[in-house]
């Protein structure tokens, strides 16, 4: 199979991973993972043609060969993994453990587990620098953002938060950091926006509640963030620093990945075993793609 272009979907529940064609809209095949990994949030390197899935209920990171459809490598790491970055040269890979409120940093040829860093309560999103040696890890529970560089691992800047951040971002001109927030059981939520130049917050914009994700278009003027209090796809522009579009999908919005051409977003609805297609720029969903048991990571290879 050519995976170029290709949008894959980690199914939680049932251990596989969907693949969709986008030139189709709908499924097309179907990789199972080991009984009990739990797959949950994705990367991909495209030089060694390998992607790396997060294995949230067996605390582990696993790396599957595109060509075989076979797991070629595995590590244990820390409890209750779930989110993942790579660093710009897609050199180490860093996943967060929620249950062990720690960072692992793996090598993305071996797998090897290099090191644990200890961070602060709950980390959930992370996100790596597209060109300073630094990442960035939400703590949900203790409201903060750290910032980490990556030489010495040892964290330059701690920013304390009016509410509980569920992601991060850095944005595209590698100024900003994008921090997706929401306020407990209220049905409301923010995106902040970080000045990385004196670590202040620059912008707050009012959005919808418990963002779990956000990805921005490429030429960097518009953000998507999925929002699983609510069950919709946000659309923000930055040019104006507000919601141009709020978009429903399905319960429990989760994560977001756009096609090729960025015209359509993928949606997995964790509540609904489904992926919503988007017409993000026109405010409106086309379709609604049946994949595995409880999708919730989702990436465009």
């Amino acid at each position: 199979m050519n995976w170029h272009g290709m949008i894959i979907v980690a199914n939680t529940a049932d251990d596989s991973l969907s693949i969709i064609d986008p030139t189709k809209m709908k499924e097309v095949d179907r990789v199972f993972l080991p009984h009990g990994s739990g797959p949950y949030r994705m990367a991909y390197v495209k030089e060694i043609q390998r992607l790396f899935v997060v294995e949230s209920y067996s605390d582990s990171i696993c790396s599957l060969n595109l060509t075989t459809h076979l797991v070629d490598k595995l590590s244990f790491i820390g409890r209750n993994p779930s989110f993942i970055a790579l660093e710009a040269d897609s050199s180490k890979v860093y996943v967060s453990n929620v249950d062990s409120e720690s960072i692992s940093i793996l090598n993305t040829g071996s797998l090897e587990l290099i090191g644990q860093i200890t961070v602060g309560l709950m980390p959930q999103g992370i996100d790596c620098h597209s060109v300073l040696p630094l990442f960035a890890v939400a703590n949900t529970n203790s409201k903060d953002i750290w910032l980490i560089e990556t030489n010495q691992y040892e964290v330059i800047e701690k920013i304390q938060i009016n509410g509980y951040p569920c992601q991060v971002l850095f944005a595209k001109d590698a100024k900003s950091l994008y921090v997706g927030c929401c306020f407990g059981e209220q049905q409301q939520g923010k995106i902040i926006t970080i000045d990385l130049s004196d670590f202040r917050i620059a912008f707050e914009i009012e959005a919808a509640c418990v963002p779990l994700k956000m990805v921005q278009t490429s030429g960097g003027d518009f953000l998507l963030m999925t929002s699983a209090g609510t069950g919709r796809l946000d659309v923000v522009d930055l040019g104006s620093m507000s919601i141009r579009a709020s978009i429903k999908t399905g319960s429990m919005a989760n994560d977001v990945a756009i096609d090729l051409s960025e015209r359509y977003a993928y949606v997995t609805n964790t509540l609904e075993d489904t992926v919503s297609v988007v017409d993000w720029f026109a405010g409106r969903k086309i379709c609604d793609i049946k994949v595995g048991n409880e999708p919730n990571g989702i990436i465009r290879i």
